[in-house]
């Protein structure tokens, strides 16, 4: 077996990318790509999830957060919204699963993604499909089969830009949207997750759900890389429905 290093993974890039760009542009795409690979080697999150068969690094944000938090338990039904390609879901899975033989009932978890995700075994898979259609939302109430939703989740992120502004009201839409959902389909003593990205009306959008909710808090878990302007608003303990 081969062993990676990022001396490795440099010189290969450099052979690929060399071929088909010129030459100025080839020095800045490898030097950005092996700057990534050097993080990715040294980033104790993505060894953690390769050992753990986690779809993503991000599975331990989630598991960061239930571990403070405790928002699972057995049985209960999870809506995961931006799921793919699907650590989270598997992290849902995990977390409420409980022992069919024992007549405690079958677990309850929805992933649901504008992307194509790889099922996961336990969860109910509705992807690709736009989150913010009306079709979509149907089509989830369908999955859950009338049953109260225990947890919303929400990693949906917009297609970047690079334009900070841009980019945060295009995030802040989608958050809106998974608000609105936990709020028409929860259950009381339910809880909301949802990622955002910093930029100036976030404040609004989290006294928007105190109203809401027991707790209302802004969560950053370690496994969050620093440098990034994401951060999770967390929805504790649902008191009142729409």
């Amino acid at each position: 077996m081969h062993r990676l290093t990022a001396a490795g993974v440099f010189r290969s890039l450099f052979r690929v990318v060399k071929t088909n760009h010129s030459h100025s542009f080839c020095r800045m795409k490898v030097t950005t790509s092996a700057e990534w690979v050097k993080r990715q080697l040294r980033d104790p999150y993505v060894q953690m999830r390769r050992a753990a068969q986690y779809r993503a690094r991000s599975a331990y944000k989630l598991i960061e957060i239930d571990d403070k938090y405790k928002l699972f338990k057995k049985g209960q039904c999870v809506v995961d919204c931006g799921a793919a390609p699907g650590a989270w879901t598997q992290v849902a899975v995990q977390r409420t699963q409980v022992d069919t033989s024992q007549g405690e009932g079958e677990v309850c978890v929805v992933a649901v993604d504008l992307l194509p995700i790889q099922p996961v075994k336990g969860a109910i898979t509705i992807a690709p499909a736009d989150f913010t259609h009306p079709s979509t939302i149907t089509r989830i109430q369908d999955a859950l089969s009338n049953r109260a939703v225990s947890v919303v989740l929400s990693d949906m992120s917009p297609t970047l830009s690079g334009i900070k502004e841009l980019d945060h009201e295009n995030g802040m839409m989608l958050a809106i949207a998974a608000r609105d959902f936990a709020l028409t389909h929860s259950a009381l003593g339910a809880h909301f997750l949802c990622k955002i990205f910093q930029g100036g009306t976030e404040n609004k959008f989290l006294e928007s759900l105190k109203e809401f909710y027991e707790h209302v808090r802004y969560v950053k878990p370690n496994s969050s890389r620093s440098e990034s302007r994401e951060i999770y608003v967390l929805a504790r303990r649902m008191k009142k429905r729409i």
